[in-house]
């Protein structure tokens, strides 16, 4: 189970937990392999899965069960892989979503889920229609019912809205659903796209749920899937959010110096001296170099960032990392009018 050691401004907070002798702590990142905008995967899998700095990494099992199937990766080398890491296994329907295939199902689910034996495994779950209203308690009943079959894992439980719907108005009975069925699951997951329209609205939404499941000592992680934008992260963090995942670190290339993401094209551009930036030629670099020395620079830069985020929980100064920009002025405006408020 996640522990809390330390709590910081605001609703930041450390958690840890001990798996197969890794100290897992929080706030951090996970590093995604997706099918979805990314052409390359099974050439990254190969070529970088063993040399990611995190000690968590999120492999969706739609991806792995076609790419074995394809003969595109081994599956030794990925149980190989994880040895001394800890894998994340998502369930496959943002893939599915986007993809043409229509064989995919919670049995082959289930067995992926035999065969790699993952540290963290979400729940089987299909994105709802964004044109109409979803039913949210119907979607958790269901992935609360695949998740009872098993123990040998972390559980996350995923939660889905469609853009329809208004997830903040939702938060008491989503409490009262946590309430009933926490003892099967470990992390409340949210996809980041689905819980508001901007940032005010999400943030809003994480603070609430925090407030409201700290009050019934509910001490989950929540996890936010899909962020990868540093300031959002950090912002998150302040509202209550604990673990995060994405594809920004192969789509874009991480500023972080300056707390941005840019267009992958720019890492020459970067005052950065780690491992991946120094001793280049950047004027005669082919692609599949820089290729290599970008994605290298993005996973190291999110790991010292979360670090320095773990760091200002710490000694309380979290939000002297984005003091510059303007959306800590933004946030402390927003949390102000959460305190004066009783919602939801």
């Amino acid at each position: 189970m996640f522990r809390v050691r330390l709590e910081g401004e605001y609703n930041s907070r450390i958690l840890s937990m001990e798996k197969d002798s890794i100290n897992f702590i929080t706030p951090n990142y996970i590093p995604s392999f997706s099918s979805r905008d990314d052409h390359y995967l099974k050439e990254r899998i190969n070529t970088l899965l063993h040399e990611i700095p995190q000690q968590v990494i999120l492999i969706s099992a739609f991806d792995y069960y076609n790419l074995r199937k394809e003969g595109h990766i081994n599956p030794k080398f990925v149980k190989k892989s994880f040895e001394k890491r800890l894998l994340f296994l998502d369930s496959g329907g943002y893939e599915l979503q986007f993809s043409d295939r229509d064989d995919w199902t919670a049995l082959k689910y289930r067995e992926i889920i035999e065969e790699l034996r993952p540290n963290f495994f979400v729940g089987y779950d299909r994105i709802p229609s964004y044109e109409r209203p979803s039913n949210t308690m119907s979607l958790i009943s269901e992935s609360i019912e695949f998740l009872k079959d098993y123990s040998g894992g972390k559980r996350v439980l995923l939660i889905h809205f469609s853009l329809m719907n208004n997830p903040l108005g939702e938060i008491p009975s989503l409490i009262k659903k946590f309430q009933e069925f926490s003892d099967y699951f470990d992390i409340l997951g949210f996809p980041e796209r689905e819980i508001g329209a901007n940032i005010i609205q999400r943030v809003q939404f994480i603070y609430y749920l925090r407030r409201e499941l700290d009050k019934r000592k509910i001490f989950k992680p929540i996890h936010i899937f899909g962020c990868s934008d540093p300031i959002s992260i950090i912002l998150f963090i302040l509202s209550g959010a604990d673990i995060f995942d994405g594809l920004g670190w192969i789509k874009y290339a991480f500023d972080r110096e300056n707390l941005r993401i840019v267009e992958r094209s720019h890492l020459p551009f970067f005052n950065c001296n780690c491992i991946a930036c120094t001793n280049v030629d950047w004027f005669n670099i082919s692609p599949g170099e820089y290729e290599y020395r970008l994605l290298i620079h993005n996973l190291y830069a999110y790991e010292e960032f979360f670090y320095d985020i773990r760091e200002s929980i710490i000694h309380n100064n979290v939000t002297e990392l984005i003091k510059n920009n303007i959306g800590l002025i933004n946030f402390k405006k927003v949390l102000e009018g959460f305190l004066s408020q009783n919602k939801p």
